[in-house]
């Protein structure tokens, strides 16, 4: 039988009721590292325009 490992979802609490979770710091560590791969192929390889970069940017994390 598979057991569900249960570990606490909070990484460390801010004053009081905010909290850092572990998910929140996966999608920002996704969202920096599509940024990163994003710029670096805008500067080398030219594959799409910077205000379209940005479109798509804000249209990804919009649908997140």
């Amino acid at each position: 039988m598979f057991t569900h490992p249960n570990f606490d979802p909070v990484i460390f609490q801010i004053a009081g009721p905010i909290a850092i979770r572990w998910y929140g710091i996966a999608y920002l560590t996704g969202f920096l590292s599509a940024y990163s791969l994003g710029v670096y192929r805008l500067v080398n390889k030219n594959f799409m325009t910077k205000p379209q970069f940005s479109d798509l940017l804000f249209y990804v994390m919009l649908g997140v």
